[in-house]
């Protein structure tokens, strides 16, 4: 394969920086063992499943599932330039996967788990369909993601009056993060050891507020949550306002650092 052809340029640049991060701790965590059966939850448009399976090599046969149909069939593209044969992409949830009970020898997740509806219930499916000595690795951000920008909004909320929304807010960031105590209950409830916990943190450095409101991830993973939160009657007023304080405090500090502490935890089945 050349470096001139165009389609794999087209296929070569598909990871999001964000999850990048994640998923190098992730890597750095999972086993490395031949004749495995691995299942990546919420492969995106193709990471870690491709980097998983090349680096297991042919003996481990490795499946990712995702229920958003437009990158599995961009996933399925890079794999006709990457060449993958122990790689099976399906559109599937983990709550609704029709897996056999023992299936896998892994199970691992960068940043999808704590997208799934029901946390505890896709926690329960893995274990089910994990062998026993089974191991899940998954990454997730932690409560105080975007520390500076949630006591801003939520300063800004009660200065709006908006009491309620506050409530809201705090619910939505329980729904994404859930605390790490959270997730070692539920995970020794259905029958997992935690084995190991890694905590990491990056930062997002912006310019400014504006910046950062503008910035594409923000916009595709962020705002229309944060935006559904403020009623239509005061949304636009709120969010002038949401800027212009996130910028006299980015002139203040000489920048806006957004922080993105997270966890990767490797737990084994009973």
């Amino acid at each position: 394969m050349k470096f001139g052809n165009k389609n794999l340029v087209s296929a070569f640049d598909e990871l999001p920086l964000w999850s990048a991060p994640f998923g190098l701790l992730l890597l750095d965590k999972i086993s490395m063992k031949k004749n495995m059966k691995v299942l990546d939850i919420g492969f995106g448009a193709g990471f870690p499943v491709f980097e998983i399976a090349g680096r297991l090599g042919d003996s481990c046969l490795v499946y990712g599932i995702d229920l958003w149909e437009e990158a599995i069939e961009r996933a399925v593209f890079k794999n006709e330039i990457y060449g993958y044969k122990n790689v099976i992409l399906l559109n599937r949830s983990i709550l609704d996967s029709g897996f056999e009970d023992n299936f896998f020898d892994m199970i691992v997740s960068n940043n999808g788990l704590n997208n799934v509806d029901n946390f505890t219930e896709a926690i329960n499916v893995c274990n089910r369909i994990l062998k026993p000595g089974g191991e899940l690795v998954f990454t997730q951000n932690l409560p105080e993601t975007m520390l500076i920008f949630n006591i801003v909004f939520e300063d800004l909320l009660n200065s709006f009056g908006l009491i309620e929304e506050i409530g809201k807010f705090k619910d939505y960031i329980f729904e994404k993060r859930k605390p790490k105590e959270y997730i070692f209950k539920i995970l020794e409830n259905s029958g997992f050891i935690i084995s190991e916990s890694t905590e990491s943190e990056f930062i997002w450095r912006f310019i400014d507020g504006s910046a950062f409101l503008k910035q594409f991830f923000i916009r595709l993973a962020f705002k229309e949550n944060w935006e559904n939160l403020i009623p239509q009657s005061v949304k636009k007023e709120f969010f002038i306002a949401l800027e212009k304080r996130l910028n006299e405090y980015s002139n203040k500090k000489g920048e806006l650092s957004i922080n993105i502490p997270f966890i990767c935890i490797k737990a084994t089945k009973l």
